[in-house]
């Protein structure tokens, strides 16, 4: 079995062979659940906003989007007219996991990243 290779499996078939089950659904609501260090965190839903400013690490920038390829939901591509471009992306994963995509994304040069995560209403104390 691979170990720490979260990219790994693409799809249900390649999971199968590498030995991955599937998530647990949750005991409260049926909220799927994903397993992270030993502890079972929800999924949230999230966007991240991508303004490209250079052009020069835009491969780079998509490697990046496809090894998060699992979370992602929906991607919109918008150029821009004064040789800027934006690109926003609609999550669904774990904390740690958009974390992760907005914080590797923030990190290559002549681009900026904006993220943000939606609470869950049913973990919030009144």
């Amino acid at each position: 079995m691979i170990k720490n290779n979260i990219f790994a499996a693409k799809n249900k078939n390649t999971a199968q062979v590498l030995g991955f089950r599937p998530r647990p659904a949750s005991r409260s609501g049926g909220k799927p659940l994903t397993q992270s260090k030993g502890n079972l965190m929800e999924k949230r839903i999230g966007t991240v906003l991508i303004l490209i400013m250079s052009h020069d690490c835009v491969q780079q920038m998509n490697d990046i989007i496809s090894r998060h390829a699992g979370i992602i939901i929906g991607r919109q591509g918008l150029p821009r007219a004064n040789d800027t471009s934006i690109i926003s992306l609609i999550l669904e994963g774990t904390t740690d996991e958009i974390g992760s995509l907005s914080g590797q994304l923030g990190r290559l040069p002549g681009i900026e990243v904006k993220s943000v995560v939606l609470k869950n209403k049913d973990n919030e104390q009144h």
